[in-house]
């Protein structure tokens, strides 16, 4: 069977599929733009903290800019999460091994 589209259809995709070139063309463009290269070394940096601005953003409270710190280690959701998929893994395994 053969498809025959409409000469509206074939116009809307052409437009279509020129836009997102065109979007592509300018993300490669911009993301080639300039170094990666940080100028200062992270602690060296004054920001707020989400906590700032999520305060700011609900009740206007003005927040302190602060140097940026590294975290102790990873947050404790994530590490729960990744030991019960390796428990769901582990009980995978045994499962298919009888």
């Amino acid at each position: 069977m053969r498809y025959r589209f409409k000469p509206k259809t074939i116009t809307l995709l052409s437009i279509t599929v020129s836009l997102l070139s065109l979007l592509f063309a300018v993300g490669v463009w911009a993301a080639t733009g300039g170094s990666t290269d940080s100028s200062a070394a992270p602690n060296a940096t004054n920001s707020y903290t989400l906590a700032d601005i999520y305060a700011r953003l609900t009740t206007g409270t003005a927040g302190s800019q602060s140097a940026f710190t590294e975290p102790a280690g990873a947050p404790l959701r994530i590490v729960v999460i990744l030991l019960r998929q390796c428990e769901i893994l582990l009980q995978t395994v045994q499962t298919m091994q009888r």
